[in-house]
Protein backbone atom coordinates (compact mmCIF):
# COMPACT_ATOMS: atom_id res chain seq x y z
CA UNK A 1 0.00 0.00 0.00
CA UNK A 2 2.78 2.46 0.91
CA UNK A 3 4.67 1.54 -2.30
CA UNK A 4 1.49 2.19 -4.33
CA UNK A 5 0.98 5.61 -2.69
CA UNK A 6 4.65 6.47 -3.20
CA UNK A 7 4.42 5.55 -6.89
CA UNK A 8 1.23 7.61 -7.24
CA UNK A 9 2.87 10.65 -5.58
CA UNK A 10 5.92 10.24 -7.80
CA UNK A 11 3.68 10.05 -10.88
CA UNK A 12 1.77 13.20 -9.88
CA UNK A 13 4.96 15.14 -9.10
CA UNK A 14 6.62 13.99 -12.34
CA UNK A 15 3.53 14.87 -14.39
CA UNK A 16 3.28 18.29 -12.76
CA UNK A 17 6.92 19.13 -13.52
CA UNK A 18 6.54 17.85 -17.08
CA UNK A 19 3.45 20.03 -17.56
CA UNK A 20 5.19 23.09 -16.09
CA UNK A 21 8.25 22.55 -18.28
CA UNK A 22 6.04 22.16 -21.36
CA UNK A 23 4.05 25.28 -20.44
CA UNK A 24 7.13 27.42 -19.88
CA UNK A 25 8.61 26.35 -23.21
CA UNK A 26 5.46 27.33 -25.07
CA UNK A 27 4.81 30.71 -23.44
CA UNK A 28 7.47 32.53 -25.46
CA UNK A 29 5.97 35.53 -27.30
CA UNK A 30 5.79 35.16 -31.06
CA UNK A 31 7.52 38.17 -32.64
CA UNK A 32 8.59 37.06 -36.11
CA UNK A 33 5.27 36.96 -37.97
CA UNK A 34 4.27 39.35 -40.72
CA UNK A 35 2.59 42.69 -40.17
CA UNK A 36 0.34 43.43 -43.14
CA UNK A 37 -0.69 46.96 -44.14
CA UNK A 38 -4.33 47.28 -45.26
CA UNK A 39 -5.95 49.91 -47.47
CA UNK A 40 -9.33 50.32 -45.75
CA UNK A 41 -11.12 52.87 -47.91
CA UNK A 42 -10.89 56.30 -49.53
CA UNK A 43 -12.58 59.65 -49.07
CA UNK A 44 -13.21 61.85 -52.14
CA UNK A 45 -12.46 65.41 -51.04
CA UNK A 46 -14.21 66.93 -54.07
CA UNK A 47 -11.32 69.27 -54.83
CA UNK A 48 -9.07 66.97 -56.84
CA UNK A 49 -7.75 65.22 -53.72
CA UNK A 50 -8.63 62.05 -51.84
CA UNK A 51 -7.72 60.62 -48.46
CA UNK A 52 -6.61 56.99 -48.34
CA UNK A 53 -7.36 55.40 -44.97
CA UNK A 54 -5.09 52.58 -43.78
CA UNK A 55 -5.05 49.96 -41.05
CA UNK A 56 -2.97 46.83 -40.48
CA UNK A 57 -2.84 43.30 -39.11
CA UNK A 58 -0.11 42.45 -36.58
CA UNK A 59 -0.03 38.66 -36.15
CA UNK A 60 2.60 38.82 -33.39
CA UNK A 61 1.96 38.42 -29.66
CA UNK A 62 3.28 41.86 -28.75
CA UNK A 63 3.57 45.43 -29.98
CA UNK A 64 6.20 45.71 -32.72
CA UNK A 65 8.06 48.94 -33.51
CA UNK A 66 8.99 49.57 -37.14
CA UNK A 67 10.37 53.12 -37.51
CA UNK A 68 9.77 55.17 -40.64
CA UNK A 69 12.53 54.28 -43.09
CA UNK A 70 13.28 51.53 -45.57
CA UNK A 71 11.01 49.04 -43.74
CA UNK A 72 8.06 51.41 -43.19
CA UNK A 73 7.62 53.91 -46.00
CA UNK A 74 5.30 55.45 -48.53
CA UNK A 75 5.77 56.03 -52.19
CA UNK A 76 5.81 58.36 -53.89
CA UNK A 77 7.90 60.59 -51.63
CA UNK A 78 7.82 61.67 -48.88
CA UNK A 79 8.28 58.31 -47.19
CA UNK A 80 6.91 59.68 -43.89
CA UNK A 81 3.20 60.41 -44.21
CA UNK A 82 2.28 60.04 -40.56
CA UNK A 83 2.00 56.25 -40.67
CA UNK A 84 2.02 54.05 -37.61
CA UNK A 85 5.36 52.99 -36.15
CA UNK A 86 4.13 51.07 -33.08
CA UNK A 87 1.99 48.18 -34.28
CA UNK A 88 -0.54 46.97 -31.71
CA UNK A 89 -1.45 43.28 -31.62
CA UNK A 90 -4.27 42.10 -33.90
CA UNK A 91 -6.30 43.77 -36.63
CA UNK A 92 -6.35 47.54 -36.31
CA UNK A 93 -8.89 49.36 -38.50
CA UNK A 94 -8.72 52.87 -39.99
CA UNK A 95 -5.70 53.99 -37.98
CA UNK A 96 -4.49 56.89 -40.16
CA UNK A 97 -5.26 58.71 -43.39
CA UNK A 98 -3.09 60.21 -46.10
CA UNK A 99 -4.37 62.91 -48.45
CA UNK A 100 -3.01 63.13 -52.00
CA UNK A 101 -4.05 64.37 -55.43
CA UNK A 102 -6.44 62.05 -57.27
CA UNK A 103 -3.68 61.29 -59.80
CA UNK A 104 -1.37 59.79 -57.16
CA UNK A 105 -1.38 56.12 -56.16
CA UNK A 106 -0.26 55.90 -52.55
CA UNK A 107 1.67 52.74 -51.67
CA UNK A 108 2.47 51.88 -48.05
CA UNK A 109 5.34 49.40 -47.87
CA UNK A 110 5.84 47.63 -44.59
CA UNK A 111 8.62 45.06 -44.17
CA UNK A 112 8.32 43.08 -40.96
CA UNK A 113 9.84 40.56 -41.30
CA UNK A 114 9.20 40.51 -45.08
CA UNK A 115 7.86 43.20 -47.40
CA UNK A 116 4.13 43.64 -47.90
CA UNK A 117 2.29 46.57 -49.48
CA UNK A 118 -1.11 48.25 -49.43
CA UNK A 119 -2.13 50.66 -52.19
CA UNK A 120 -4.65 53.47 -52.05
CA UNK A 121 -5.64 54.87 -55.44
CA UNK A 122 -8.23 57.03 -57.13
CA UNK A 123 -9.23 56.53 -60.77
CA UNK A 124 -12.24 58.75 -61.32
CA UNK A 125 -14.17 57.07 -58.54
CA UNK A 126 -13.11 55.41 -55.33
CA UNK A 127 -13.20 51.63 -55.65
CA UNK A 128 -13.68 51.38 -51.88
CA UNK A 129 -15.32 54.53 -50.45
CA UNK A 130 -15.30 55.03 -46.68
CA UNK A 131 -18.51 54.96 -44.70
CA UNK A 132 -19.73 58.29 -43.28
CA UNK A 133 -18.69 57.11 -39.82
CA UNK A 134 -15.09 56.45 -40.88
CA UNK A 135 -14.94 59.63 -43.00
CA UNK A 136 -16.03 61.70 -39.98
CA UNK A 137 -12.83 60.57 -38.19
CA UNK A 138 -10.65 62.01 -40.97
CA UNK A 139 -11.68 65.66 -41.44
CA UNK A 140 -9.96 67.50 -44.24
Amino acid sequence: MIKTISKLILLVVTSTFSFLAFTSINTQAVTNLAISPVFECGIDRGDGNYTAVFGYLNRNDEVINVPVGNNNRFSPLPIDRGQTVDFQVGRQYAIFGVTAPNSVNLVWRLAYPTARTATGSYSGTLAKPCSATVAANFPY
